[in-house]
């Protein structure tokens, strides 16, 4: 009966999951469950700082899942949360899209064409309140992004995407 919140990707500090386990700590997560996919440099760090925040109970560091192993947290997951401080693109975005799962993603990374109203929210990681609200938004209503049989949630195709870049070429 736990609501999840999925990441995956590296542990790393460029990821900004020190900003997601404090605003996760201060946001309304009596019923969620935080599960950080993936291996990395920072892992120690972050656990220990689940410890010094007093969420260990409710985060779960499973390590590295890939193919339909991973394609099995995407489909469990309320919504996937990627608190980058930087990232050149965010392929997990149109992963998670893919399988239905609604997306909350830092204003920070490049794929943030691919976010909408519908299927999901942007927010600025490194202001802890827009993040903690953000987040509270998405444990009430994350339900309301999904469809019926969490279907694709992408807003374009990707043979849409290919003729953008075809018309560019020209």
């Amino acid at each position: 009966n736990k609501k999840l919140i999925l990441y995956s990707g590296r542990l790393e500090h460029i990821k900004g999951l020190d900003l997601l386990l404090s605003s996760f700590s201060k946001s309304r997560n009596s019923d969620c469950i935080l599960v950080l996919v993936g291996e990395g440099s920072k892992k120690d760090d972050l656990v220990t700082q689940t410890i010094s925040l007093g969420i260990k109970d409710k985060v779960i560091f499973p390590g590295f899942y890939s193919g339909v192993k991973l394609y099995t947290w995407y489909e469990m997951a309320q919504f996937y949360v990627l608190p980058s401080r930087f990232e050149p693109f965010g392929a997990v975005i149109n992963e998670a899209l893919i399988f239905g799962t609604p997306v909350m993603a830092s204003k920070y990374i490049g794929a943030i064409d691919f976010v909408t109203d519908q299927n999901g929210k942007l927010f600025d990681p490194l202001s802890e309140m827009e993040f903690v609200n953000v987040l509270d938004y998405f444990i009430e209503n994350s339900g309301n992004f999904r469809n019926d049989n969490n279907s694709n949630l992408m807003p374009v195709s990707f043979q849409d995407y290919v003729e953008v870049f075809k018309k560019f070429a020209k």
